[in-house]
């Protein structure tokens, strides 16, 4: 089987995996990536190389995947063109349509 096609019988719950970002951008950026399943949740994990007094040490910063991706579709939403339609009704259901009298019709003056 090809490399990344073949599928895995190994139970993942409670464990994970961290790879070494190469030539992060910056020492904000993390210098490992991951992904990690606790109880049957996935998560992301990052991981950032430290100095402390006591020595060398690794900071983690653990999302929920899905809490990630809610993120996301925020941003996307909030980048979407102004042509959506945007409902203020709590229900999220369109307002009634108007009455005939409403429409504009072109062969009647205004």
């Amino acid at each position: 089987m090809a490399f990344g096609k073949r599928r895995s019988t190994y139970d993942n719950t409670n464990s994970g995996i961290l790879f070494e970002v190469e030539n992060p951008a910056s020492q904000k950026h993390p210098s490992y990536k991951g992904s990690l399943n606790v109880g049957g949740v996935d998560y992301w994990i990052s991981g950032w190389d430290k100095e402390t007094k006591a020595g060398p040490a690794l900071s983690l910063k653990i999302e929920k995947k899905q809490d990630r991706r809610s993120e996301e579709d925020v941003h996307h939403q909030d980048m979407a063109p102004a042509t959506q339609a945007s409902f203020s009704d709590e229900r999220n259901e369109p307002p009634p349509p108007k009455s005939e009298e409403e429409y504009w019709e072109p062969d009647k003056p205004v």
